[in-house]
């Protein structure tokens, strides 16, 4: 007997505990295990044993592993992620004025990307012809080139030969611009600022191709190969015999049925997603949360590795559980 929607949300809720738990750990042994040492990074090479022993010390970092691990989860239940070992200052507050940046980054290359590869999967299902071509080469070649490689040959492209867009960051210094949210383009647009609304958008443009780019091509062919499936199934067949348009065949009869494989690969993708986030922002020199991931790594600062870690979990498991409401609303058989 199948499950309720609500029992099924439930259930996929209770699931994600354990997945957390488990990538937060991962993350804290390795970080551990990773060579180098924090107070050593912060103090410099040339820092005494004494000056380093005495730092370590005052971190806390000379405790047993297990007392380190479970001072890492009560802070975690208490709502509190630490103070960085780099800044001193409080990690929630650091990630939190980094979020806007990377929501706005990931957003808008998430959801253009998914929508532009579920376009081309459509379109390219027809066979035959110079678009076909054109989209298989299109998601063979967005799957295989590098995220990082790809964002550096855009900003040589666009931004040294052809100095249309800016190479780097998020606004220009000399655009001033009120902080309201921390949304730079939804701030631009409250503020009635629309000339930083058009620096901020010119300098996402770059970083957004990449994302979008990266994220369609994986998705475009998964739905391509799927369409074809479905476009051979008698009920189009049926529809053809009609003489309905292709438009409507594709798009209103094909598209529903081959959708639901494509949802769950956009919800297993998500996860790569947050790694070309962070390997963009850290090619477009972007200060949202994957670029602070790596330099926090490079310090080897563990509480906001951890607590970085903490929120990109959050948003994997929200994102995966509304595609798994969806799903599981789309097609009652999920349930089973």
């Amino acid at each position: 007997m199948g499950l309720s929607l609500r029992k099924y949300i439930l259930l996929r809720v209770a699931l994600i505990i354990p997945m957390a738990v488990l990538i937060i750990s991962i993350v804290f042994f390795l970080m551990r295990i990773l060579p180098g040492n924090p107070a050593l990074a912060i103090l410099g090479e040339e820092a005494t044993p004494e000056a380093v022993e005495a730092l370590m010390e005052k971190m806390g970092l000379n405790k047993p592993l297990h007392e380190q691990y479970i001072d890492m989860w009560i802070g975690i239940l208490q709502g509190n992620l630490g103070n960085s070992l780099r800044t001193g200052g409080l990690v929630l507050e650091e990630i939190l004025s980094r979020l806007p940046i990377s929501l706005e980054l990931l957003l808008g290359g998430y959801i253009i990307g998914n929508i532009l590869a579920i376009l081309l999967g459509a379109e390219t299902a027809r066979r035959g012809g110079l678009f076909d071509l054109v989209g298989r080469s299109y998601s063979i070649l967005g799957y295989c080139i590098p995220v990082f490689w790809l964002g550096m040959m855009l900003q040589i492209a666009f931004s040294v030969n052809i100095p249309i867009f800016p190479v780097q960051g998020v606004i220009s210094p000399m655009i001033q611009l009120k902080r309201i949210t921390g949304f730079y383009i939804l701030d631009s647009i409250i503020s009635g600022n629309f000339d930083a609304l058009i620096d901020v958008l010119a300098h996402y443009t770059l970083p957004w191709i990449t994302l979008i780019i990266w994220y369609s091509a994986v998705n475009s062919r998964v739905l391509r190969a799927d369409m074809i499936e479905v476009l051979n199934r008698p009920f189009i067949i049926t529809a053809v015999a009609k003489g309905l348009p292709d438009n409507v065949i594709v798009y209103k009869h094909a598209l529903k049925n081959a959708i639901i494989p494509v949802l769950t690969i956009m919800g297993l993708q998500f996860a790569r997603a947050i790694a070309g986030l962070i390997l963009t922002e850290t090619v477009f020199n972007i200060p949202g949360m994957g670029r602070l991931l790596y330099e926090s790594i490079l310090d080897r600062d563990y509480p906001l590795v951890q607590g970085l870690m903490v929120f990109f979990v959050a948003i994997i498991a929200i994102v995966s559980l509304l595609i798994d409401i969806a799903l599981a609303y789309i097609d009652p058989r999920i349930r089973y």
